[in-house]
């Protein structure tokens, strides 16, 4: 793959790390970040080719709420219990989200721009992309309790998706890997400044 001029610097890290904080951090400081995340939701609702997609698979009631919106509860809920049914919608999501990220990166003029995902290692075209990599951590206890106050969700819920997400690096990564503890105990700027000044000797 062609990489763009632009050098790319990946924000990863499980769900309820922090992952959010330390891009916002890194926007302060000058580097804009794709989030991939958002990208990835927004995109059931905006792609109506992926929308008939879902529809056709797992049936209209997914799009069956007050605003016509999908119903991330009841997705939740489909995908969790079916690996199978989550490997057929991260390959439809995935693609789409890698599309507009290329799209996005091809145009930016700054030396470093950041890369949000929570999946970054399971996306290959997008760790490929990456020259850095940011691993948000945080203890498990902790990242629930985030999660729990952010979403309302229900603790085995929250667990399920931790599981889910199975964030383990990659024994072959071949990019300087830079880690962030952010556990309410460690100050998070001075961690992201370091970061920040590495990155300039890259």
């Amino acid at each position: 793959m062609d990489l763009p001029s632009t050098k790319i610097i990946g924000i990863t890290g499980g769900i309820g790390a922090g992952k959010s904080v330390i891009a916002r951090i890194f926007k302060e400081m000058g580097i804009i970040v794709f989030d991939c995340d958002s990208v990835a939701k927004s995109l059931y609702n905006s792609d109506d080719t992926l929308r008939k997609f879902m529809v056709e698979s797992y049936g209209q009631s997914l799009y069956n709420t007050p605003s016509g919106k999908l119903d991330r509860a009841l997705l939740a809920k489909i995908l969790f219990s079916d690996p199978q049914a989550l490997h057929k919608v991260e390959e439809q999501v995935h693609s789409r989200t890698i599309e507009s990220f290329k799209q996005w990166v091809a145009i930016q003029h700054t030396e470093w721009c950041g890369l949000e995902s929570a999946i970054l290692y399971k996306v290959k075209p997008l760790m490929e992309m990456c020259n850095a990599v940011v691993e948000v951590d945080a203890p498990e206890a902790l990242r629930i309790k985030r999660v729990r106050v952010r979403d309302d969700a229900p603790i085995e819920s929250i667990k399920k998706r931790i599981a889910a997400q199975n964030i383990t690096i990659p024994t072959n990564l071949t990019q300087p890997l830079f880690r962030i503890v952010n556990d309410d105990a460690y100050p998070l700027l001075p961690q992201v400044r370091e970061v920040f000044q590495k990155l300039s000797q890259l």
